[in-house]
């Protein structure tokens, strides 16, 4: 069906979909999302996000930012990597605590979006 205005709708308490098959869903424009409590998503074989400019995910003092020019940014308190066999760190140059660098905060690199 078609709707051509704006449309609201309330479920007081529970609802559930089951489709078949595939399902398709276009935005033109913004979508978003609110959960209160928890989300959980369980995909059976494959998942795949891509982004065209920024991909960000924050959770309190911890960010992870992926940027298109294919720079990333981690930030957080502490970093902890653990391996059950070898680690490999592999790069052009790897510069550790390069003079003039400091240390920055989740919302340095992922600011909080701002009410408008």
């Amino acid at each position: 069906h078609t709707v051509m205005v704006d449309r609201t709708k309330t479920i007081i308490k529970n609802e559930t979909n089951s489709i078949g098959e595939d399902r398709n869903t276009t935005v033109t424009k913004n979508d978003g999302l609110s959960v209160k409590l928890a989300q959980t998503i369980n995909i059976g074989t494959t998942y795949r996000l891509d982004v065209g400019d920024q991909f960000t995910l924050r959770c309190g003092n911890a960010a992870l930012v992926l940027h298109k020019d294919g720079s990333i940014e981690f930030c957080g308190k502490q970093l902890m990597l653990h391996t059950s066999d070898v680690m490999q760190l592999i790069g052009k140059g790897i510069d550790m605590n390069p003079d003039g660098g400091t240390a920055v905060t989740a919302d340095d690199i992922a600011p909080l979006p701002t009410s408008e």
